[in-house]
């Protein structure tokens, strides 16, 4: 008798990467919000190594990827991946995105973005192979309740409509003012550290992260 047809699903996947320099409180509320409304068995993290977007040299990358494990690890099905610091050279999505899904042959993939990331994305080394093995989640603030909205196409959708994207999905979070390049500012003029978390703090501290920035 032929066994029964498989109702296993495939895993669901997030990818989220980024400088993470430092990881901050939206970074890990946006871990939060993709692994609930995504329904992700797991999200990686993928900590950039040289990114070729970048105009200034990131913190090296052992402190970042200790940053993250203390940033994320109390979030369940969070994994840290270091490949990307790992290379020599520019780190692309497209060589990332095309590692994890040769790791994991049935995951069903999401590329995490925020609205910037998104505006950029088809400026993005190779971004129409990307579309081709993830989809697409980006991250809008929702309304507050008492908030009259205006219904407009955000301007990443126009350059997505434009260009012939069409699967995606929106993470709706809310909105949350946190800049790492005004913590690090913060932190190089001695000001008190708002919006990490207590261990990442720590961290900073006992390395003295930051405090040479000008």
């Amino acid at each position: 008798m032929p066994s029964p047809p498989s109702t296993i699903l495939p895993p669901c996947i997030g990818i989220l990467g980024g400088s993470f320099d430092p990881p901050h409180q939206a970074h890990t509320a946006i871990a939060k919000a993709a692994i609930a409304q995504l329904r992700l068995n797991q999200l990686i993290v993928v900590p950039t190594g040289c990114a070729w977007y970048k105009n200034r040299t990131l913190t090296p990358s052992v402190h970042r990827l200790a940053m993250c494990e203390l940033a994320f690890g109390s979030i369940a099905s969070v994994v840290i991946d270091p490949r990307e610091t790992q290379k020599t050279g520019a780190s692309y999505t497209i060589d990332t995105v095309q590692a994890l899904s040769a790791d994991h042959p049935r995951g069903q993939f999401f590329l995490i973005l925020g609205a910037d990331q998104a505006f950029e994305f088809i400026n993005w080394h190779n971004w129409q192979a990307i579309i081709g093995l993830v989809r697409l989640a980006i991250v809008e603030r929702a309304p507050d309740d008492n908030e009259q909205v205006v219904p407009t196409t955000p301007m990443w959708q126009q350059r997505f409509s434009s260009n012939g994207i069409t699967d995606f999905v929106r993470l709706r979070m809310p909105a949350m003012a946190i800049s790492a390049t005004q913590i690090r500012s913060r932190i190089a003029e001695g000001r008190p550290i708002g919006q990490l978390s207590p261990a990442v703090v720590s961290y900073i501290q006992h390395h003295q992260l930051y405090r040479g920035l000008s």
